[in-house]
C-alpha cells in the first residue's frame, strides 16, 4: 500500500517539476522578446 502511494507521488513530483520547467522556458523566451515580463518578477527588482 506505501509503495503504491510513493510511486504515485513520484509521478506526480516528477509532472511538476517538468510542468515548472516548461513554466520557466517559456518565461525565458518571455524575457528575449520585446513584450513586458508578467507582473510578478517586479518583486525581484531590488529598489522597487
Amino acid at each position: 500500500m506505501f509503495r503504491n502511494w510513493e510511486e504515485k507521488w513520484m509521478h506526480r513530483r516528477e509532472l511538476i517539476a517538468s510542468r515548472i520547467q516548461m513554466i520557466e522556458a517559456q518565461l525565458k523566451e518571455l524575457g528575449e522578446s520585446d513584450l513586458p515580463m508578467p507582473q510578478f518578477t517586479i518583486f525581484d527588482a531590488p529598489g522597487e
